[in-house]
C-alpha cells in the first residue's frame, strides 16, 4: 500500500511538470504567433508610409504631363484627381473582397497551426 503512494506521488509530480510544460509551451506559441502578426502590420504601415508620397508624387507628375499634352494648367489636375476619386470610390465598394477577406485570410493562417506543427505535437506527447 505505501508503494502505491509513493508511485502516486511520483505520477502526480510528473502530471504537475507535464501541464506546467504545456502551459509554458501554449504561452510561447501564442507569443509567436501574436509577434508575427504585430510584425506584419508594422511592415504594412512602413510599407505604406512608403508608396503613399510616391503615389502623390506620380499624381502630380501626370497632372503636369496632361498639362503640358492639353495645354491646360487645370485641366490635367483635374483630371488626376477624378481618377483618384474613381479608384477610391472602387476601392471602397469592393473592400470586403479586396482588404477584409485576404486580411483574415491571412490572419488566420498565421494563427492556427500548421499541419507539421500538428504532427510534432502530437509526436511530443
Amino acid at each position: 500500500m505505501e508503494k502505491m503512494f509513493v508511485h502516486m506521488e511520483s505520477l502526480t509530480g510528473t502530471v504537475k511538470k507535464y501541464i506546467n510544460n504545456r502551459a509554458a509551451a501554449a504561452a510561447l506559441t501564442a507569443a509567436e504567433k501574436t509577434s508575427a502578426v504585430v510584425a506584419n502590420i508594422i511592415a504594412g504601415i512602413v510599407v505604406a508610409a512608403i508608396i503613399l508620397p510616391a503615389v502623390i508624387l506620380l499624381g502630380f507628375a501626370a497632372a503636369v504631363v496632361l498639362n503640358n499634352h492639353m495645354g491646360s494648367f487645370w485641366l490635367g489636375f483635374m483630371i488626376t484627381g477624378l481618377i483618384f476619386i474613381i479608384a477610391a470610390v472602387v476601392i471602397w465598394r469592393f473592400r470586403e473582397s479586396i482588404i477584409r477577406i485576404p486580411v483574415m485570410n491571412h490572419m488566420i493562417k498565421q494563427m492556427t497551426p500548421s499541419a507539421k506543427e500538428i504532427e510534432e505535437t502530437d509526436e511530443t506527447c
